[in-house]
């Protein structure tokens, strides 16, 4: 198997936060576009995009919602550290499917306001959305894992100042 990175460092999304609530009352939106996504290698970045793989003409977009009312499990770590696990729906390739992604949350204070740092990672099993490479080819599984592992690195910065506890943050 080839192993290398992907990155996508142009996306847009929000997230609203409520510091005060144990659960946090999480809402959030991420969406990716597939067109930002690279690794390093042009032709591979094409290949990913074409319709065999990822399908960008017809799937712009990825995207991961966390709705309103969903469980979302969160453990306190520290004065501002939460770990949560953040249920919502993974959408790739127009399938979407409801996940669970384990997360660390951490709020600084720095000189632009507040920030609020995103980690975490999951693992996306291709043929559940629909990936599966050139069929002629039989590269998954080959010289392509059927398992693709998403690491989320995200900073968010305060935008609405609704208050010390209740915050919305755009990425």
């Amino acid at each position: 198997m080839e192993g290398f990175e992907g990155v996508v460092n142009e996306f847009d999304g929000t997230a609203s936060v409520d510091f005060a609530q144990n659960n946090l009352e999480l809402k959030g939106l991420i969406n990716l576009p597939v067109m930002a996504m690279s690794t390093g290698i042009t032709l591979r970045d094409v290949h990913m995009r074409s319709k065999d793989w990822l399908n960008e003409d017809r799937y712009s977009h990825i995207r991961f919602e966390l709705e309103e009312g969903w469980k979302q499990r969160v453990k306190k770590k520290g004065r501002d550290k939460w770990f949560v696990l953040a249920q919502g729906r993974f959408t790739l390739k127009g399938r979407s499917k409801d996940i669970e992604i384990p997360l660390t949350f951490e709020r600084k204070k720095t000189e632009k306001g507040e920030t609020l740092y995103i980690k975490g990672s999951f693992v996306v099993t291709l043929a559940e959305y629909g990936i599966r490479g050139p069929t002629a080819m039989k590269m998954i599984g080959a010289k392509v894992s059927p398992y693709i592992k998403v690491t989320i690195k995200l900073v968010g910065h305060d935008i609405a100042g609704f208050g010390p506890t209740d915050k919305n943050y755009s990425w």
